[in-house]
This record gives structure tokens, C-alpha cells and sequence, in this order.
């Protein structure tokens, strides 16, 4: 096992570095000039941090021209403009910023902060650039991590799998560095800290949890749902909420609640599953209220002077308009500001971005299908589902590539993919083994003393060994697509080009 954590780290440090060594090479004149302007809005805090440096003005000067020029100013791209922009001054500018993960912000500003020792919300730029590059890929490291225990949980825990899927943890971890969310997960956005705050609270679900399959097999849908660790599941509930407040999709998480909610057999009802119903209440209440909370503090700082958004009245709860979500300024800045809505993305002009997606939408969708019947997976797929017809009906398609790093599952799919040549070279181990064997015994692989049944079975075992074959290079060719595709983004990313 601990061997498997250190080639997850060599091959964490390899990819990374490539991915800093592309945006190094890239040309430092960009396509967007957005990110020259708050550059040279922020210039002093550039001769600030090199002046606080006990260095050599050389020193200074080639860390200002292959760090901070070469590297640094080129995480200063989409999104993370508002990001770094938000947490350098401490507060949101305009409403349309509310949009981008204020906790997530909000973190970057206090460690930069607490760093340069700064007795004001201020931050200094370069510093917020620097603390949200190392705690990203620390982030997103911790994920690989977090990902090689989810799978032991949910796919080595039958003995008679442990042999057959002994690679599978590493094989997913290995996938996980590879991830379409590439570049989005190594600079200043908030998929990498939005990912291992997920699987982090799966973790804590996973822990919490029992789930007796000794009467049949992962698929039995009786009664065999338990919450043992009460507090770990509660301790889920908080973290999925923080992660909401990083990014808002993952608001989604609630739909596990409900779902174990749904697997109590309330026809056997005792006061054990009561309380396991009341927990997970009170776990899914969590996140509904960090729900509420991000509607009503933009509520309470704009209006009702703002108007539009906020209604007829100044009450945020109104017992004749109970929909207080249509006060929620996220969404109303999402459609607002960003044309988002259901069908809205669908016009000619988005065809190559719909294009973009459609890799990793097949990939998810046939994740989904591929785990549909599995009931310990079933929160996992009803959450992935939702996002992906979110995804593809009402939001910006294009960015499933980096925002699906929120579940684990479409990793679990390529991985099992993957894992399957272990099945075909176990087949041929045996093989070669029975004709040693027949070979010593001076057998001849005759059929003409075989029944037809034996026969049968024997085609059957070869169909499914070339299915096997083929589902592996299916596997490994996503592989593949992965690493090329998150190597073209980093350079199409360093210079401020789509996609996005």
C-alpha cells in the first residue's frame, strides 16, 4: 500500500512539473490583455514581496523575469481573475463576482494574509498567486490519496474481487492526476480544493457507514443500510457545505441524503433506523442551510435598493412568496450576466464548445449507466446524473471538463476499464497452466471428447476474454486522450486562449 502513495507522488511531481515547464515556454504576450490590466494595477506588491526577499538584487531580478513573469503572471487567466482580484482586496467588488466561490476566496485572502503578517484585509497580490498554487496541488495530491481509499471501500471489500482488482486503487489514483480538469486543478480556480472536499466528506460517509451484502451481492437493495459512526456522518453534512461555499455544485451532494434517506425500510421501522433518519436529516439540513445563508447575505448587503433580484418587498421571506430562490443572486448573476438557462447554450455558435464537452459527457454518461445497479454507488450516480443533464441542458458546456472533478465516478469507470487486462492475464495464466499441465499428462487438447456444454463455455470464456481485450483499449485510449488533452490545455490556458 505505501508503495502505491510513492508512485502516486513520483508520478504527481513528473506531471506537474511538465505542466509548469509548458506554461514557462508559452509566450509571455497573451491573447487577453484582462490580466495585464489588474498586473499592472497590483505592480507594487510585486517590488514589495521581491524587497521583503533577504536575496541579491540578481536574484531578485531573475525571480521577477522567470517566476513571477514566466509563471506566475500566467495563472492571472479567466476565472481566476476574479478569484485573485476578490482575495487581494478581501471583499466582492461588484455582485456578479458573488458567482465565484467566496469561501474559496475568502481562504486565499486570511492564509496570504496571515503569511505576510498584514493587519489588513489586503492581501499582497503575488502572495495570494503563490499560497493558491501550492495549496491547490497539495489539494489536488490529497485527492489522489483520498481516491485510492474510496476505491478500496467500494470495490475491494469482497474477497473474491481483492485479487482480480488489487491494481484498481493505484490505476484511479493515476487517472485522478491525469483528470480533464488538468490546468483548472494546478493553478488558482477552486476545482482542486472543491475535489478533496467532496471526496473528502464520501470518506467520512464511507467510515460512517455499514452495508451488510451477506444475502446477495452489492446489487441487493434490501435492507442492509446502517449509520454506525453517527458524528462522521454529521461531519460529511459539514464538509459537502463547506464545499459548497468553494463551489456551488456541490449542493448536489444533498441528493445522497435524500437517497439514504429513501433506503430505510420504513415497513421494518425500529428506533435504530428512526435515529438513522434523523441523522441523515440533520446532515442534509446542513447543507440546505449554507443553501439559504448564500441567498439571504447578498440579499442583506444589496437590498431593496438594488430592485431587480431582490422583489416587490424588502422581506427575504415573504408568507404570500415563499420561493425565496429566485432571490438567490448566483443564479439570477448566471443567467444575468452569463446567458445561462435551460436550452440557452444551444445555438449554432456553441457547436465547437459543445464539441469540447462531448468527450468527457460520453465518458460521465456511460459512467453513470455502467453503475446505475450498483445500490452502494447510487447516491454517487443520482448526483452525477443531475449534474450532467445541468450540465449539458442549462449551464456552460464546456466546462464539464474541469467541474466533473466533483465525482469520483467517471474515474471508477476508466479505471475498471483499465483494470480488466488483470482479468484477461489471469485467463491465459490458467490456460497456460491446464496445457502444462495436459502436455505432462500427455493430454491432447482434443474437442471430439468434449460435450457440448463444455464447448459452449469454452467460446463463451473467448468472447468474453476479446471483450475484455477490447474494453481495456478502450480504457487506455481515454488514458491517453487525457494526457493529451490536459497537456493542450495548459498551453491554450498560459496563454489566455479557449477553452476555458
Amino acid at each position: 500500500m505505501n508503495s502505491d502513495y510513492i508512485k502516486i507522488v513520483k508520478y504527481f511531481i513528473l506531471f506537474k512539473s511538465i505542466q509548469f515547464l509548458i506554461v514557462y515556454s508559452s509566450p509571455s504576450e497573451q491573447f487577453d490583455n484582462s490580466s495585464t490590466v489588474l498586473i499592472e494595477k497590483f505592480n507594487d506588491d510585486k517590488f514589495l514581496l521581491l524587497n521583503s526577499l533577504p536575496i541579491s538584487n540578481n536574484f531578485k531580478n531573475f525571480i521577477d523575469n522567470h517566476i513571477i513573469r514566466k509563471i506566475l503572471n500566467k495563472f492571472i487567466v479567466w476565472d481566476s481573475v476574479y478569484f485573485i482580484k476578490t482575495a487581494k482586496l478581501g471583499r466582492v467588488e461588484f455582485e456578479h463576482e458573488w458567482v465565484f466561490g467566496q469561501l474559496w476566496c475568502r481562504l486565499l485572502n486570511k492564509a496570504s494574509c496571515l503569511i505576510t503578517d498584514s493587519n489588513t484585509d489586503s492581501a499582497n497580490f503575488y502572495v495570494i498567486i503563490i499560497v493558491g498554487l501550492i495549496f491547490n496541488n497539495l489539494m489536488h495530491l490529497l485527492s489522489c490519496f483520498l481516491i485510492h481509499f474510496l476505491t478500496i471501500k467500494n470495490f475491494l471489500l469482497d474477497d473474491s474481487k481483492k485479487k482480480l482488482k488489487k491494481n484498481l486503487p493505484l490505476i484511479c489514483s493515476l487517472l485522478t492526476i491525469v483528470q480533464p480538469s488538468g490546468i483548472f486543478t494546478t493553478g488558482i480556480y477552486s476545482e482542486s480544493i472543491t475535489q478533496f472536499l467532496c471526496f473528502t466528506g464520501l470518506a467520512l460517509r464511507e467510515l460512517a457507514i455499514t452495508e451488510d451484502y451477506s444475502h446477495g451481492n452489492r446489487n441487493n437493495k434490501g435492507d442492509n443500510f446502517n449509520i454506525d459512526k453517527k458524528f462522521l456522518y454529521l461531519a460529511s453534512g459539514l464538509i459537502f457545505s463547506i464545499s459548497f461555499g468553494m463551489r456551488s455544485n456541490s449542493i448536489l451532494y444533498g441528493l445522497i441524503y435524500i437517497n439514504d434517506l429513501l433506503r430505510i425500510n420504513i415497513k421494518k421501522l425500529n428506533f435504530k433506523k428512526i435515529l438513522n433518519a434523523i441523522v441523515i436529516l440533520a446532515s442534509g439540513s446542513i447543507l440546505f442551510f449554507s443553501l439559504i445563508y448564500s441567498i439571504y447575505k447578498p440579499y442583506v448587503l444589496y437590498c431593496p435598493e438594488r430592485g431587480d433580484w431582490c422583489g416587490e418587498n424588502d422581506k427575504f421571506i415573504d408568507l404570500n412568496d415563499l420561493n425565496f430562490f429566485k432571490k438567490w443572486l448566483i443564479s439570477y448573476s448566471q443567467v444575468h450576466y452569463w446567458d445561462v438557462g435551460f436550452l440557452a447554450y444551444f445555438t449554432n455558435n456553441n457547436i465547437p464548445n459543445f464539441l469540447i464537452a462531448l468527450p468527457s459527457s460520453i465518458i460521465l454518461l456511460l459512467s453513470c449507466l455502467c453503475y446505475c445497479n450498483n445500490n452502494k454507488l447510487s447516491g454517487i450516480v443520482i448526483l452525477s446524473s443531475t449534474y450532467l443533464f445541468l450540465q449539458f441542458t442549462s449551464w456552460h458546456v464546456q466546462i464539464i471538463n474541469r467541474v466533473m472533478s466533483f465525482t469520483p465516478i467517471y474515474i471508477w469507470f476508466v479505471g475498471e476499464l483499465i483494470n480488466n487486462e488483470n482479468v484477461y492475464n489471469k485467463k491465459l495464466k490458467e490456460d497456460s497452466k491446464n496445457n502444462n499441465k495436459n502436455n505432462l499428462t500427455g493430454n491432447k487438447l482434443d474437442n471430439s471428447n468434449k460435450s457440448n456444454h463444455e464447448i459452449i463455455e469454452e467460446l463463451v470464456t473467448e468472447n468474453q476474454i476479446n471483450y475484455t481485450v477490447k474494453i481495456n483499449k478502450f480504457g487506455k485510449y481515454i488514458a491517453r486522450w487525457w494526457v493529451i488533452w490536459v497537456l493542450c490545455q495548459t498551453g491554450l490556458y498560459a496563454c489566455f486562449l479557449p477553452p476555458a
